[in-house]
């Protein structure tokens, strides 16, 4: 531009004239004029280069008036984004609409004459964000919590804002920061967080609202346990399966073995209101095992109120103790008995043995009996070629199973050593020189003594084979026990008395007799120290709930043409006239219902001259005739025992005998079982008893006649004048029982058939 005016001037001062041209060219100056490149470049709006704004605004500094100045978005300065005629060193130009990105500005000038400067060096970066930002990490919860812990981001760099509350469409206001995470701590109920972010180029997000549970109400507690598997306890299973009841679907189970449920020992997920839970391996032990649930927000219930009781035995059962035959010499047809005691009860299957080594011979002595319970019987009958005089011994100290089993109630299989109790047998003998004596038969008891201490018992002397028996060797146990004791001294005669009996027991009792070796043991009798009227001595007891002896009641309305006898004395009692009673049930009890029959005794009671008699009757009488209750079958008038309660006259009478009558009004009703007794003796006088109270009595009796056989429901001649009864019990005993023999029968009476006796 100067030089271009240093030329005008200088042809206008020298008078020369510009040629057309048509004349000679005139040569320009050869220098083109240089355009000064902007200096700086930076951003005024927006404040921030990252920035929402799609028309941002630029300063340019370093140009000159007059000249055009463009702004562009690359380094060549090819991409135009603005332009403007600077009207002093500086210039500001905004941006045409741009589109999200990162942009770097740059700027060049332009002269009126088209030149152009260098692309300037100096730039600014710009981002553009038009976009809202995207909240990420958060999202509706639908699993219960007892807290609920948010956490948040964003897709760019953003602050934020929220609030809590139970409204599912808040909106947030206020300042935004840089706070990424919240809580709630507590409550019941349906909480949501309302979230917004904004980020740096000040776009804001939508309003996220996020849902959560909250749950901190503890479940209630499990109603009951029960033992699933195995069904049973004890048993020798480690990990049983139990059945908790009373949860929730969804809740966790848990079982503990302690009241407070520290202690866990299995869980499980509920599926419904039942869960069946799995307890982990247990140790041999009793446990008692209670539940707890813990619901899905993690509230745990108190601990169960109910449980279940388990026993874990995973022990072997051991033998304590054997018992070897008695010492002495056996011989042939003898058996030898030992009987192995095992620490808990046993069952077996198939044919254990223990062997046994006769003088050269090894003999087996296989299980017989006792199982289940923990005293096996083992026994070897003594054979031809059995000899023995130094004792016999032991082959081996292992019970051999021989494909069999002993097993606990669990099903633990026994230990089958037996050396640490293995008796020394070197009294045991064999001397099959002499022939044993025969078995042993007819053992009967006799006796049982009115404190149920003592029994007596007889049997039938068996067969020397040549040699007298000279003793007889009596072995007895109570029932499911493994010890014998043997009774000493031993009888020479064939009958014994066992004393010092323990009551409400059963004995099992056993004979072998001796002739210089001993035979075999008899059959088991068995004896019962339990109260019964049998063991209080009755000679008669007839009984319509068991009117067969059978222990199988009678249907209703069968016929009943015997009185089955339960004394042991078998005295029962035929009908001898009329119709058969029946059988029938009258306010739940059995009744032998008597209209018009007579039953006869089979033989006399056996009573001697001055033997005291009580007779008890539980019955209800059906009506009020002219009859005899039971009668005894010496009818002289002098001798005549029985009694009629009441007669016509609505009077009982006690024939005692006839010369010695008392009567008196019966005190009764048609309605209601009584228990009467008739007593006759020369100690404890005469009477009539309703329910254990006298109502009639009278001296003691100068003497007794011996009696004959009863008739029972009618008169002597077993015709006319019939007792119409509904009896449940006869007994007669050839005694007066004394006070505590009649508190026991008491109870019995009251226990058995529902009178209500002092």
């Amino acid at each position: 531009m100067h030089r271009l005016l240093i030329f005008f001037l200088i042809t206008i001062l020298t008078g020369c004239q510009v040629k057309s041209n048509s004349d000679s060219p005139i040569s320009m100056p050869p220098d083109t004029p240089v355009v000064l490149t902007p200096t700086n470049v930076f951003l005024i709006d927006p404040l921030t280069t990252t920035s929402n704004d799609t028309t941002p605004t630029f300063r340019i500094d370093g140009v000159s008036a007059g000249l055009s100045v463009s702004l562009y978005s690359n380094s060549t300065c090819t991409v135009l984004q603005a332009s403007g005629i600077a009207s002093s060193t500086s210039i500001d130009l905004t941006t045409s609409a741009l589109t999200d990105g990162i942009y770097n500005f740059y700027a060049a000038a332009t002269d009126v004459n088209g030149n152009v400067s260098a692309c300037s060096s100096a730039s600014t970066a710009y981002t553009l964000l038009t976009q809202p930002p995207v909240i990420s990490g958060v999202s509706n919860d639908l699993i219960p919590k007892k807290v609920k812990n948010w956490n948040w981001s964003c897709s760019t760099s953003c602050t934020y804002r929220f609030v809590i509350d139970q409204n599912p469409v808040t909106l947030p206001t206020g300042a935004y920061s840089a706070v990424v995470g919240a809580n709630q701590l507590s409550g019941d109920s349906t909480f949501y967080l309302h979230l917004q972010a904004l980020d740096f180029a000040g776009n804001e997000s939508l309003v996220g609202h996020f849902s959560a549970i909250l749950d901190n109400t503890a479940p209630t507690a499990p109603s009951s346990i029960v033992l699933k598997a195995p069904l049973t306890s004890p048993s020798n299973i480690t990990t049983p399966v139990l059945t908790v009841n009373g949860v929730n679907n969804s809740e966790t189970v848990s079982l503990f073995s302690d009241s407070t449920c520290l202690n866990s020992l299995g869980t499980s997920l509920s599926v419904g209101t039942t869960v069946d839970v799995t307890t982990s391996a247990l140790a041999a032990g009793s446990y008692t095992f209670y539940a707890s649930t813990t619901d899905i927000a993690g509230n745990i219930s108190s601990c169960s109120i109910g449980f279940a009781s388990y026993v874990l035995d995973t022990s072997q059962p051991i033998v304590v103790n054997i018992l070897p035959p008695t010492a002495g010499a056996y011989s042939i047809g003898s058996t030898l008995d030992f009987q192995l005691t095992f620490d808990e009860t046993v069952s077996v299957s198939g044919v254990p043995c223990l062997e046994l080594v006769i003088g050269t011979l090894v003999r087996p002595v296989c299980y017989f009996s006792g199982s289940p319970s923990n005293a096996l019987s083992f026994s070897y009958t003594v054979q031809t070629g059995d000899d023995d005089s130094d004792g016999v011994v032991f082959a081996g100290f292992n019970i051999l199973l021989n494909g069999g089993s002993i097993t606990d109630g669990v099903g633990n299989s026994s230990q089958l050593n037996f050396l640490a109790v293995a008796p020394n047998l070197s009294a045991v003998t064999i001397n099959t020189s002499i022939a044993a004596p025969n078995i042993v038969s007819s053992v009967t008891q006799t006796n049982l003594s009115s404190d149920r201490k003592n029994v007596s018992f007889i049997w039938s002397a068996p067969n020397g084979n040549g040699n007298p028996v000279t003793k007889y060797i009596i072995r007895y146990k109570k029932e499911n026990t493994s010890q014998f004791t043997f009774l000493s001294p031993e009888p020479t005669s064939a009958s014994a008395t066992i004393t010092n009996l323990d009551i409400n027991s059963i004995y099992d009792i056993q004979v072998a007799a001796f002739n210089g070796v001993i035979g075999p043991y008899s059959a088991i009798l068995k004896v019962s120290t339990f109260f019964n009227p049998k063991s209080l001595g009755a000679l008669i007891w007839y009984e319509a709930k068991d009117v067969n002896g059978t222990g199988i009641p009678a249907s209703d309305g069968t016929s009943i043409s015997t009185l089955t006898d339960k004394s042991g004395n078998n005295n029962h009692a035929a009908k001898i006239s009329g119709t058969s009673a029946t059988i029938q049930t009258v306010g739940g009890f059995k009744v032998i219902r008597m209209d018009v029959a007579g039953y006869r005794t089979a033989v006399s009671l056996g009573e001697t001259a001055n033997t005291s008699v009580e007779v008890y009757i539980v019955a209800k009488t059906r009506q009020v005739t002219a009859s005899f209750a039971f009668v005894n079958e010496n009818q002289a008038n002098a001798n005549r025992y029985g009694s009629h309660f009441p007669w016509s006259d609505n009077n009982a009478y006690v024939d005692l005998p006839i010369a010695n009558r008392i009567s008196g009004n019966w005190g009764g009703n048609i309605t209601d079982f009584f228990a009467w007794t008739f007593r006759s003796s020369t100690t404890a006088g005469i009477a009539l008893e309703r329910n254990g109270i006298p109502l009639l009595s009278g001296p003691n009796r100068a003497n007794t006649p011996p009696l004959k056989r009863w008739t029972i429901g009618s008169n002597y001649t077993g015709a006319g004048e019939f007792w119409k009864a509904d009896v449940q019990a006869f007994f007669v005993f050839s005694k007066v029982l004394d006070a505590a023999q009649r508190a026991e029968f008491f109870q019995f009476i009251q226990d058995e058939y529902g009178v209500l006796m002092p």
